[in-house]
């Protein structure tokens, strides 16, 4: 089984300010987190912004500059070099994302990306310039394994009928609920109780704590970690990745030892993953370069929406 699309090109209308930088930091950090890349396209203040979010959450942002995983570019000035008087050029966009894409998924497999270039171009004006940037981003993240969100600034974007044609080229828009969180855990059986309290307790934020609901979670989430601890040989991390009506959970290790799911619950090894199949809407394991991440995605309920 393979991961699922998990919505690659998203759009967020945002405010400047802390709220922004917590929001592009909870969008980058998992992958960070998990030893994957992550590119930022933004004004120079968004840069700084986003930088101080990112240690704030935990990633180690010196050594993932280091290891060449975080990649930092000036917006406008990335922007001006496949801009033209006469549009995007699009030979030209290819010739300067391409090959940074292919440098980052070649050091750690997939990459997630914020940018405001399209913002950019929107506050200038040149909504058709945004419109053509986003649909060649749009063919990037179906042939790169790009994470992709996009920034626009409130009130750019004022017509209904913009609005609708901004969103209808992403797969979903960010909602300020929205939310992406990541821990790492250790190799012991420490492990899934420590998960297991952890996601308890986001569950309660959500005022969900309690619920039938929270139990399968918690229950996923437990089965999820232990089969990592128990067949990956290594420290687990453990993300949560809550988007419009989806919660998706990850946990990524560095075995590259698949499971081997069995039907039969009284089974001595594999039987977590008829629970797993049983509670959750899909579920699928991913090849990474250095492990491997099991995936489990549950519908959001309602009254969390």
């Amino acid at each position: 089984m393979t991961a699922p699309t998990t919505r690659p090109h998203q759009v967020l209308l945002h405010d400047s300010g802390d709220g922004l930088a917590a929001g592009i930091a909870s969008f980058l950090s998992v992958s960070l987190l998990r030893g994957e890349a992550a590119l930022l396209l933004a004004t120079p203040d968004h840069l700084a912004g986003a930088a101080d979010a990112l240690v704030a959450a935990g990633v180690d942002l010196d050594r993932a500059r280091g290891e060449g995983r975080y990649v930092e570019r000036d917006a406008a000035a990335t922007l001006a070099l496949f801009r033209t008087p006469d549009g995007i050029d699009a030979d030209a966009f290819h010739a300067v994302l391409d090959p940074l894409l292919a440098e980052l998924t070649g050091r750690s497999g997939a990459v997630a990306a914020y940018g405001e270039m399209v913002g950019l171009l929107a506050e200038e004006g040149d909504l058709a310039g945004a419109v053509f940037l986003e649909e060649l981003w749009g063919s990037v993240t179906r042939t790169t394994p790009v994470r992709l969100l996009c920034g626009y600034a409130h009130g750019l974007l004022p017509g209904q009928a913009d609005l609708d044609l901004v969103q209808g080229l992403h797969d979903t828009a960010a909602r300020p609920v929205d939310a992406t969180w990541a821990l790492d855990l250790p190799a012991g059986p420490e492990s899934a109780p420590l998960a297991r309290a952890a996601v308890t307790d986001l569950c309660r934020t959500w005022g969900l704590d309690g619920t039938e609901w929270a139990d399968d979670l918690v229950l996923v989430v437990a089965e999820l970690v232990g089969n990592a601890v128990r067949h990956g040989g290594s420290r687990p991390t453990l993300a949560v990745d809550v988007h419009g009506g989806d919660v998706d959970l990850s946990v990524t290790d560095a075995s590259d030892q698949l499971p081997a799911p069995r039907d039969d619950l009284l089974a001595e090894n594999g039987r977590g993953y008829v629970i797993i199949d049983a509670l959750s809407d899909s579920w699928g394991v991913e090849r990474l370069p250095f492990g491997k991440r099991v995936w489990a995605r549950l519908p959001l309920p309602r009254v969390a929406a």
